[in-house]
């Protein structure tokens, strides 16, 4: 599967993750029709052990999530697309790559400017809830 369209799409994944910049990776187009798995959705999070890589599996029925360390999760990104998936989408703080591999193995990577920022990028694993009704200062929440 190495050819230089992929080669030169994982060099630029690698410098998008190590410099903070990436936003989300999705795999798409499975392979194998009969498979559950519909796609896998990539992004970078900071947790207590520290920077690592967020997989969502989206299958069917449910969502499985498990965060991956750097260098694993690449690993497994390079599995997913020579195994499962034929189409990998990053998008990233300054451009959005596209790199579609053919059944016959040709691959070919497509790079597009980033356009717009759509949200600012946040790697925090624990986000506030936002709730309709203020909390603080509600005489009716309050216990009697």
């Amino acid at each position: 599967m190495q050819s230089s369209q992929i080669s030169q799409f994982f060099q630029k994944l690698q410098s998008f993750v190590e410099a903070k910049q990436l936003i989300k990776l999705t795999l798409t187009a499975k392979k194998v029709k009969s498979s559950d798995l519909k796609k896998v959705i990539i992004s970078p999070v900071e947790i207590r052990k520290g920077y690592c890589l967020n997989f969502v599996f989206r299958h069917d029925t449910k969502d499985i999530t498990k965060n991956y360390d750097i260098l694993e999760g690449i690993q497994l990104i390079y599995k997913l697309l020579e195994n499962d998936f034929y189409n990998a989408e990053v998008f990233s703080v300054s451009e959005n790559l596209q790199l579609f591999i053919l059944p016959n193995g040709k691959a070919k990577l497509k790079i597009n400017q980033q356009t717009s920022l759509l949200t600012p990028v946040s790697l925090q694993h624990d986000k506030t809830k936002e709730r309709l009704i203020q909390l603080q200062g509600n005489i009716y929440l309050v216990d009697p």
